[in-house]
C-alpha cells in the first residue's frame, strides 16, 4: 500500500525535540563530533515540515567511517550507503519508515556543512523564500511513497533546483550567520546574555580600579557603565553578530562575577576578553570561561583561529590564556594608545588545526 509522505503544520517542540537528541548523540560520539546542528525544516520556525529532525554532525575527517556508524548504531541509527557517501553519509532512526530522525555528517568546515547551515539561515531570516520552499513540498508530497528508498531520493531530487537557488542566494548575502548555543553551562559556571537588570553586577567590578587597572577602558563611572551596558544588549540583535559579550555566573549562587567575550573579525578570526569581579580572581573561573568561549569559537563560530592580548608585566592573565589553550606568539610594542599612555600587550593565538 503507497503512503504518501506527510507536511505537518511547524511545531514548537521540534527544537526541544534535537536538543534532546543532540545531548545523545554527543554523549555517543563524543570528540568524534565537532558540532551538532539543527537544520532542514523543522529548524525553521513556522515553516510546515515532515516530521523528522534533521541533523548535520560535523567531523574532522569522513574516514574511516567505521566509527561514526558504531557510536551511531548504538543510539538505533542505520547507516544508508549513498552516492554521497564520500562527502556527506547518511543515518536514519529507526531504519523502517516512518522516521524520527536523519543524521548527515559532513567534514567541520567544508562546503556541506557551510552551504546546509547557510540555507537554514536564510530561511529563517526570509519569510518568503520560507514560503516558496514549503509549497514546493506540498505540491512535491502528494508523487512520492514514503516507504520507497527511492521514491524518498526523488522528492529530494525534485527539490534540488530551488535549494540550490536559494542557497546560492544565501551565500551571496553572507550567510551562514554561525551563532553560539546559549546559555553555555561549564561545571561551575553558567555564561548567559547581559541583561538591564544587571547593571548593579556590573558596574560593581567595572569600577573597581584594581579590575580594571590592565583594561584599556579603566574605571568607569555610572554613565559609562550604563553605556557599555546598552551597547553590549543591542549588539546581541545585530545580523551577523559579530560580538559575544556574555555575563559570566557562578552556578551555585547564581551571582554575576564577570564577563567574557569573542569579538569575531572578517577573516575567521576571533578577539578573546575577559573580566572578573576581585573576589572571584584566583578559583580558575577565568580558566573556564576562557576554554569555553575557545570551544564555543571553533565548535559553533568556525573560526580559524583565536587571539588574545594582555598587557606586559601581567602575568595572571597570561597563564589563563595559556590554560585555556592559547600560545604566546610575541610582543607587540607600543600597540595601543589608551588613557594618556602607549601599551605593550603580549599577543597570544591558538588554531583551529591545534585543537584537532
Amino acid at each position: 500500500m503507497r503512503e504518501a509522505l506527510q507536511i505537518v503544520p511547524f511545531d514548537p517542540r521540534w527544537r526541544a525535540a534535537f536538543e534532546i537528541e543532540r545531548a545523545r548523540l554527543a554523549d555517543a560520539l563524543g570528540p568524534l563530533a565537532s558540532s551538532i546542528d539543527h537544520h532542514g525544516s523543522t529548524s525553521v520556525p513556522g515553516l510546515a515540515a515532515k516530521p523528522v529532525i534533521d541533523i548535520q554532525i560535523s567531523v574532522r575527517s569522513l574516514t574511516p567511517l567505521t566509527p561514526y556508524v558504531a557510536a551511531l548504531a548504538r543510539l538505533d541509527y542505520v547507516h544508508q550507503p549513498h552516492p554521497d557517501d564520500a562527502w556527506c553519509p547518511y543515518f536514519r532512526r529507526p531504519e523502517a519508515w516512518p522516521h524520527t530522525h536523519h543524521v548527515h555528517l559532513v567534514v567541520s568546515g567544508g562546503e556541506p556543512e557551510r552551504r546546509t547551515i547557510a540555507f537554514r539561515d536564510y530561511l529563517r531570516d526570509h519569510l518568503q523564500a520560507a514560503r516558496e520552499y514549503e509549497q514546493l513540498k506540498c505540491d512535491l508530497v502528494r508523487r512520492y511513497d514514503a516507504g520507497e528508498i527511492e521514491s524518498s531520493d526523488g522528492y529530494a531530487r525534485a527539490k534540488t533546483s530551488l535549494v540550490m537557488r536559494l542557497t546560492d542566494a544565501a551565500l551571496a548575502a553572507g550567510y551562514p550567520h554561525w551563532a553560539i548555543d546559549l546559555p553555555i553551562v561549564t561545571p561551575r559556571l553558567r555564561l548567559r546574555e547581559f541583561v538591564t537588570a544587571d547593571f548593579d553586577a556590573v558596574h560593581a567590578f567595572a569600577s573597581d580600579p584594581d579590575v580594571t587597572r590592565h583594561m584599556f577602558h579603566g574605571p568607569r563611572d555610572e554613565p559609562d557603565t550604563g553605556a557599555y551596558l546598552r551597547r553590549t544588549i543591542a549588539a546581541q540583535a545585530s545580523r551577523p553578530r559579530r560580538v559575544w559579550e556574555l555575563a559570566i555566573v557562578q552556578r551555585s549562587t547564581d551571582r554575576l562575577i564577570g564577563a567574557c567575550d569573542l569579538t569575531v573579525e572578517g577573516n575567521g578570526e576571533g578577539d578573546l576578553g575577559y573580566i572578573l569581579r576581585r573576589d572571584a580572581w584566583d578559583h580558575g573561573y577565568a580558566t573556564e570561561a576562557a576554554r569555553a568561549m575557545v570551544d564555543a569559537g571553533f565548535a559553533q563560530l568556525r573560526l580559524d583561529c583565536i587571539i588574545a592580548t594582555c598587557e606586559v608585566g601581567h602575568p595572571a592573565s597570561a597563564r589563563v590564556l595559556e590554560k585555556a589553550g592559547l600560545r604566546w606568539v610575541r610582543t607587540l610594542e607600543r600597540h595601543r594608545e589608551a588613557q594618556g599612555r602607549w601599551w605593550d600587550l603580549e599577543l597570544f593565538r591558538v588554531v583551529r588545526t591545534e585543537r584537532t
